[in-house]
């Protein structure tokens, strides 16, 4: 072919249909105005009363979906400048330094944030995610996952991801995640999480089983929900 534009339009075997290719175009320039818009929003909020903490608030947590990290820092800082017993920016903050690599500066942010408000569920999910994956402190991770749970029974992102930990220690511990990922399931039947990691889980009691274990075909049937959930994860389970 000429050119990738004339392999993705031609008639004998066609990628994508231009009307789809438009149509995604179409998308995408719908959420950058969009984005434009809110962005132009927030900062005039901000600009016109420089006191507005939830404005703030709010423009921080829209610079952290637009992965606008230098701003979320910015607009978090001023919020805790106002407001520096606030657990719940504490909280914010130490999750974007996380995921910056801070992690010391991350662990003193959480611990302030639970020092302040002890049964602050999302903080301890927070604070166990960065034992886990910041520290590799997966019995930290796990108690702090623990934590959360009895402070808010029906979190499933902490089941998960509580699971999750436990997939990486003994075979008991690989039982509770099994038990871990069906509670989830069962308050949440398409989180994608708990599906994909259980997945995993039965994949591999599957391949260490006899011949047609029972295991396969459950593997497959989470695998399959998950990715038609997030699509992305069909490389990460394959």
């Amino acid at each position: 072919r000429d050119s990738f534009w004339e392999l993705l339009t031609s008639p004998d075997g066609p990628w994508v249909h231009v009307d789809e290719i438009e149509a995604y175009q179409e998308r995408q320039e719908a959420i950058r105005q969009q984005r434009e818009e809110q962005h132009n929003l927030f900062s005039n909020m901000v600009a016109v009363d420089p006191t507005n903490v939830d404005a703030m608030r709010e423009y921080a947590r829209f610079a952290v979906d637009v992965k606008d990290t230098t701003l979320a820092m910015d607009m978090y800082q001023r919020v805790l400048r106002a407001l520096p017993r606030d657990a719940g920016a504490l909280s914010d903050l130490g999750d974007l330094l996380t995921t910056r690599g801070s992690h010391d500066h991350a662990q003193q942010l959480f611990e302030a944030a639970l020092e302040l408000e002890p049964g602050n569920a999302p903080a301890m999910r927070r604070y166990a995610r960065l034992c886990d994956r910041g520290f590799g402190d997966c019995d930290a991770a796990y108690g702090m996952y623990a934590a959360a749970l009895a402070a808010d029974p029906q979190d499933v992102e902490s089941m998960s991801c509580m699971g999750g930990v436990c997939l990486q220690g003994d075979e008991q511990r690989r039982l509770e995640a099994e038990s871990l990922f069906q509670r989830a399931l069962s308050l949440d039947p398409n989180h994608a999480n708990s599906l994909s990691q259980y997945a995993l889980l039965a994949h591999e009691r599957s391949v260490a089983g006899p011949p047609n274990h029972p295991d396969a075909r459950l593997a497959e049937e989470l695998y399959m929900r998950a990715v038609s959930l997030q699509p992305s994860r069909a490389e990460v389970l394959s």
